[in-house]
């Protein structure tokens, strides 16, 4: 018996020892979700429901800052420019 399945004897009788995983992006499956369902909760954090529109509403603004956060990075500033050639 290895690491991976000793946990096997106590497994609860009738329920999969291993899941099929989509090939689906987990974005797409939320986006599909919150278009279905927008108003049922997604997760409970701490007793607080957050339905899947809102779900879907952080995860577009936290990507869209992450997204400003590399931009920012990668483009230089006006101080960061290289030097202008000598004319």
């Amino acid at each position: 018996m290895s690491f991976f399945d000793r946990h096997y004897p106590y497994w609860p009788p009738n329920v999969p020892k291993t899941l099929s995983v989509p090939r689906t992006s987990i974005y797409y499956n939320l986006e599909v979700s919150a278009k279905r369902y927008p108003d049922r909760p997604a997760i409970q954090y701490y007793g607080t429901p957050l339905t899947y529109r809102e779900l879907q509403r952080d995860v577009l603004a936290l990507a869209g800052y992450l997204f400003y956060l590399a931009f920012r990075r990668a483009a230089p500033g006006p101080s960061e420019s290289p030097p202008a050639p000598p004319v």
